[in-house]
Order: C-alpha cells, then structure tokens, then sequence
C-alpha cells in the first residue's frame, strides 16, 4: 500500500477522520501536527529503503519530523538504519511490533533502532508525552499494526514472519499489546478491551482465509478498518484523559 493509503488509514482509526479530504478540512492545527509527526514516524520507521528513489522522500520526512520536534536529538542518520530496497525491506520491519528471536540479529537491530529511536520518540511529541512514557508505546503498536494491516490487504506478505491472514495478524497485534500493557503503571479497560476484542476477531472465521488474490478482501478491509475505529479511539482517549 502506498503513503497515501497508510496515512488515511490512520487519519480514520485513531484520528476518526474518514477522509484525506475531511482531516485537512476539519482537524485543528495541534490535531495535523500530530498525524504529521506520527504517521511520518511510521513511514519511516517501517518503509524506508536504501533504494535511491526512495531516499529523497524518506529524508524530507526525517527533516519535517525533526523540524516539528526539536527535540528529538537521538533521530539517527538514515543511512545507520537503512534495509533493502523492494520487498526485502519487510524482513527487517514487517515482523512484528515485537520480534522474536527466530529473526535474524541483523534484521532484529534495524527494527529495534527504527522503533526505539524514531517511532516511539516521536510517537511521544505527536501524543505531548514525556520522553520514555510507556503509553507511547501503546500507541505505537496500534499505528505499526494499523500499517501491516494494510499491506495485507494489498497482499503484500512477503518476509512477514508468516502472517498471512488478518486473523493472524489480529493475534499478533493483540500479543504485542498484551506484552507492554503489563509494564503500564495504570491498567486502563478500554485497552484491556481492545485486546479481549482482537483475540476474538481473529477467530472470525472469514478472517482467517488468506487474502492474496481474492474477491472478498476489500469488503473484509472495510469490516477491519471499521472494527479498529469503534475501538482504537477509545483507548487513546482514556490514557489520554
């Protein structure tokens, strides 16, 4: 899925927005520099590439995030994170939010820089959080997770660990969650709900069919996306609250 297609995605499920068209119309200025920061954060943290004509992109986006933030000091050189270009990339950091030690060490440092040292941190000023505060990290997985649900849509599940449904992909964002819910100072129900709620839509049965190359995975996209944001909103606001 292209930039454009991801960075809707997340405009709908955590900003609520359902438009590209909507977001820049109705979102207040704080709102904007926040999907800003963060749907940046995520392109770069997950689909930059060595290959040339994407580095021109990737860097604006670094210069924006680092031009909104200020502060985020520690945004490392692109080129000390870099992956393959084409789909080779998506064995670095298309794994999980969380990857086990069955990945190789060299595609586990790429991803655990990309995430400790961009997403997270950014994730931080998009959300006005403290550095190092664990609910960024929450909602770093759910913007992660949003993004990997969107190449499967596209069939785009080359190097993925696997998953080739969204009834894996379901489990996998609902352990990653689970994982970091318990390091939370404050156990928050809106989240122990959407966790309860992936495990049980992974067992929806339609979602456990693969998707490539078949008719009914848009209609399953647009049940997935609307699934996400009835849910995902909640759990912001409330640790936001």
């Amino acid at each position: 899925m292209n930039s454009k297609g991801h960075n809707t995605d997340i405009g709908h499920i955590i900003y609520g927005f359902h438009s590209w068209k909507e977001l820049h119309k109705n979102a207040s200025e704080e709102i904007l520099n926040s999907y800003y920061i963060f749907t940046d954060a995520l392109m770069i943290s997950i689909d930059h590439t060595t290959e040339k004509r994407d580095s021109h992109k990737y860097e604006q986006l670094a210069l924006n995030i680092r031009k909104a933030t200020k502060s985020i000091a520690i945004l490392p050189p692109l080129k000390n994170i870099s992956a393959p270009g084409g789909a080779a990339h998506r064995k670095y950091c298309h794994q999980g939010f969380i990857i086990n030690g069955d990945i190789p060490e060299y595609s586990r440092t790429i991803w655990t820089n990309r995430r400790d040292s961009i997403l997270i941190p950014s994730v931080c000023i998009a959300f006005n959080m403290k550095p190092d505060d664990p609910r960024a990290t929450i909602i770093a997985i759910i913007g992660y997770y949003i993004h990997m649900l969107g190449d499967l849509y596209k069939g785009e599940t080359q190097f993925m660990n696997g998953i080739r449904t969204y009834s894996q992909m379901f489990r996998k964002f609902a352990s990653d969650l689970a994982e970091y819910e318990a390091k939370l100072q404050y156990q928050y129900t809106s989240l122990n709900q959407l966790i309860n709620k992936l495990n049980a839509a992974a067992n929806h049965r339609e979602l456990t069919r693969s998707f490539e190359g078949n008719s009914f995975r848009t209609a399953m996209y647009g049940y997935t996306k609307s699934y996400l944001s009835k849910t995902i909103p909640d759990v912001i606001a409330e640790m936001m609250s």
